[in-house]
């Protein structure tokens, strides 16, 4: 009983864990959120032009 239990709580911590992480000691600066919203734009045009 004890090694099921043992074995169950890390994997819900590693799965919880990093996303706080980075998010908390991560944040997007201005320019990266900018990068990343016109990556996406320019991936949306790609597609919308090229049927993708």
């Amino acid at each position: 009983m004890d090694d099921t239990n043992m074995a169950k709580a890390p994997k819900k911590t590693k799965t919880a864990a990093p996303q706080a992480d980075s998010n908390e000691k991560m944040p997007l600066t201005q320019h990266q959120t900018r990068k990343k919203i016109e990556d996406i734009l320019e991936q949306r045009a790609f597609e919308k032009q090229y049927g993708g």
